[in-house]
């Protein structure tokens, strides 16, 4: 049985494109493996110019990508 968030999790991720699952999957993996199974602190690995960045960035490729891209 899954936790409210892993629930929140699945449900999220299913409703992405394909691709953007996929891309996701490796994301994770890939941090899974430098984690090494100890805990990412966030907050010693970006800045606020980094994550304002990645924001604005989601931002454009969000409004790039209409309901007909999906």
């Amino acid at each position: 049985m899954l936790s409210a968030k892993e629930e929140l999790l699945v449900q999220t991720i299913r409703s992405l494109p394909e691709r953007t699952t996929e891309q996701m999957l490796e994301w994770a993996s890939r941090l899974a493996e430098l984690a090494a199974g100890k805990p990412v602190e966030w907050s010693d690995s970006w800045t606020d110019e980094d994550i304002q960045d990645a924001s604005r960035a989601s931002l454009r490729r969000l409004e790039g990508s209409g309901p007909e891209a999906r």
